[in-house]
């Protein structure tokens, strides 16, 4: 996550530096790219974190289900995995 947020500023303060004329050049426009990767790199670790929860709602809703926990006690866990 941090290394995302670092690239996207990183890119974008040397693309605003760097912008002046038309079409793309390499030489200007490499921090664009920069961005680019930084930007995939944050919504990767959103994704991840989403999955994560996901899946830990599913195994408590399961168990609840299944009787294996009260609704009190699955209140509880959900409270402790949002910390």
């Amino acid at each position: 996550m941090v290394l995302g947020i670092m690239l996207v500023l990183f890119g974008v303060v040397v693309w605003v530096l760097n912008f002046t004329g038309n079409g793309w050049q390499w030489a200007r426009d490499w921090p664009f790219i920069v961005l680019l990767i930084g930007i995939y790199q944050i919504s990767k670790y959103f994704r991840r974190t989403k999955r994560t929860n996901d899946r830990k709602l599913k195994k408590i809703l399961s168990d609840v289900e299944k009787g294996k926990l009260r609704a009190e006690e699955a209140l509880e866990k959900m409270e402790e995995d949002d910390e």
